[in-house]
């Protein structure tokens, strides 16, 4: 079974229905990387932009549980195939036996099995769906803290979400989101995704391996 939806509509999807992909959180179009040390923004008042989404692409700590978290649905997609592949057998062999004694004997572990299979796969989603729900949380709580700190430091008294990824003229929702976009046009230096990113890998004790590339502004698909 491949990972798709976490409301994917089939029972057989059911399990690999809730990592990225979900997404609800994925976005037509690559995201622009914030500079990976923006300038800070100055004076009291100022408004800042944050690119959430792109934070959530590429905080570390999250990377690895969606890593460690697409492993587990897998292995776990791998046990339910051996259950289906059971009950197909055992199906396969009360078709030899209709008519005998222990047709109907049969018959009721079959049928106690696919209801046993499908509680398992109902509990498991729920279990992988509350997984990811938490991991999600935590790490948007912790992007929270930074920016509060970041705020607090520099007499930063609103932040604004945005999003810096490519418009696809040729996908009409990438257009769709591109026109309803809240903010219409920023300086580069109020981004402070990058500042943001790199607190958080220092407090986690690591550091950016990568300076990306820094946009030249929030663009216009269209040429003028």
């Amino acid at each position: 079974m491949k990972y798709r939806h976490l409301l994917a509509a089939t029972a057989a999807a059911a399990l690999s229905a809730i990592l990225l992909g979900a997404d609800a959180r994925a976005q037509v179009g690559p995201a622009a990387a914030p500079p990976a040390a923006a300038p800070r923004a100055s004076g009291n008042g100022s408004t800042v932009l944050l690119n959430v989404g792109w934070l959530f692409e590429n905080h570390p700590a999250l990377k690895q549980m969606k890593t460690e978290m697409k492993g587990d649905v897998e292995r776990a997609d791998e046990q339910v195939k051996a259950k289906r592949e059971e009950i197909k057998r055992l199906v396969e062999q009360l078709e030899v036996h209709r008519g005998k004694p222990e047709f109907k004997v049969m018959e009721e572990q079959i049928a106690k099995a696919q209801t046993d299979l499908n509680l398992q796969i109902a509990l498991q989603r729920k279990e992988f769906m509350l997984r990811e729900a938490k991991m999600y949380y935590d790490t948007y709580r912790e992007i929270q803290d930074e920016v509060n700190y970041y705020c607090q430091q520099n007499g930063v008294s609103l932040v604004l979400r945005f999003s810096a990824n490519q418009v696809d003229t040729q996908v009409p929702e990438s257009v769709l989101e591109f026109i309803n976009r809240p903010v219409v046009w920023y300086a580069g230096d109020r981004d402070i995704t990058g500042i943001v990113l790199d607190s958080i890998v220092k407090r986690r004790g690591g550091s950016r391996t990568a300076n990306p590339t820094i946009p030249s502004g929030p663009g216009v698909p269209f040429k003028r």
